[in-house]
């Protein structure tokens, strides 16, 4: 399970920076949605597994912020 996480994670994180640089420079707005999915499918992983794996509080609260 843990391997299962750690590979939506990375993913999840992959498609959050892959989208940093053009939100930067070019303030490109599907860019910006496309960090909010990769936010929102991260939080969605820590919920799903919520029983197996906590995120350190200071995590838990920049992902509900």
């Amino acid at each position: 399970m843990e391997q299962a996480f750690q590979s939506i994670a990375q993913n999840c994180l992959a498609q959050i920076h892959g989208n940093e640089r053009r939100v930067v420079s070019v303030h490109d707005p599907s860019s910006v949605h496309q960090m909010w999915v990769g936010l929102r499918r991260l939080r969605s992983a820590f919920d799903l597994l919520e029983d197996l794996i906590t995120p350190p509080p200071s995590l838990q609260e920049e992902l509900r912020g």
